[in-house]
């Protein structure tokens, strides 16, 4: 049962109303005869605005930024600048 955001800095607890829930079945078992399985991965609403899940092969599900998130931070920080004058 998921209990909070896969969001490793965020414990919000997993409200099934809000936010992206994922279902994932890995494609590469390591045998033919093995059987394959689930897995479920929810990130908040606040999490979902600014991160995916992305799975790789041999180290599992990660978070990674969206893409257009990186261009939005960029140009936050860069509005947060202060004119500095010499």
């Amino acid at each position: 049962m998921l209990e909070k955001c896969s969001n490793p800095d965020c414990d919000l607890p997993f409200d099934y109303r809000e936010g992206r829930l994922i279902r994932f079945s890995p494609t590469d078992t390591k045998s033919p005869g093995q059987s394959r399985y689930l897995a479920h991965f929810w990130l908040c609403g606040k999490c979902s605005e600014r991160y995916v899940l992305a799975y790789e092969r041999g180290a599992g599900m990660k978070i990674r930024l969206r893409p257009g998130a990186v261009l939005q931070k960029i140009q936050q920080n860069t509005t947060n600048l202060k004119e500095i004058r010499f």
